[in-house]
């Protein structure tokens, strides 16, 4: 028999130390259990508390804003790897260009804030009203900005029907 793609990728994956893979739903059940399975693997790690509000707010992210639906629930990819001491959580999900748009901008701003400007900003976000457009209290970017060793990575590829394929990385040490 021949190898077939899934062989290569399940050996990739293998390859890449891939901790948690899903594309689907994210459903309450599934956050849920998605979140179970990163505990258990990141047990030992002192920030293991930072580690999973990351990954929770993330995969929210996928759950609340993405274009792609079934029922209420946003149609995403959660991916978590781990490579030499380095700990990467990445999600992907489809939006509207309308939506596209001003999240670049934001994120955008937000990477080209100081440590001290993140907390300010954040600190006035508190204290203010919900943005319109926010499902939460419009915090999550900031937060993952906070909590995150490294500054994050985004990225919006058009696709051929219109919308827009969002990227998010977030990189923590371990260790």
């Amino acid at each position: 028999m021949k190898s077939g793609g899934l062989h290569k990728q399940y050996d990739h994956s293998k390859k890449m130390k891939s901790v948690l893979y899903y594309q689907g739903a994210v459903t309450h059940d599934i956050l849920g259990s998605l979140t179970e399975i990163l505990k258990d693997r990141i047990a030992n790690e002192k920030r293991k508390n930072k580690i999973l509000n990351v990954f929770v707010e993330m995969a929210q992210n996928v759950s609340h804003y993405s274009s792609e639906r079934e029922k209420e629930y946003g149609i995403g990819l959660i991916l978590v790897k781990e490579k030499g001491h380095i700990l990467k959580l990445s999600t992907a999900n489809f939006l509207t260009a309308e939506t596209a748009a001003p999240l670049q901008e934001r994120l955008e701003h937000f990477l080209s804030l100081t440590g001290e400007e993140v907390k300010e900003l954040y600190q006035e976000r508190i204290k203010g009203e919900r943005p319109e457009d926010s499902k939460g209290a419009g915090l999550g970017f900031l937060e993952i900005l906070k909590k995150s060793d490294f500054p994050f990575r985004s990225s919006f590829e058009a696709t051929p029907n219109g919308e827009v394929f969002f990227t998010l990385t977030v990189f923590f040490r371990l260790g």
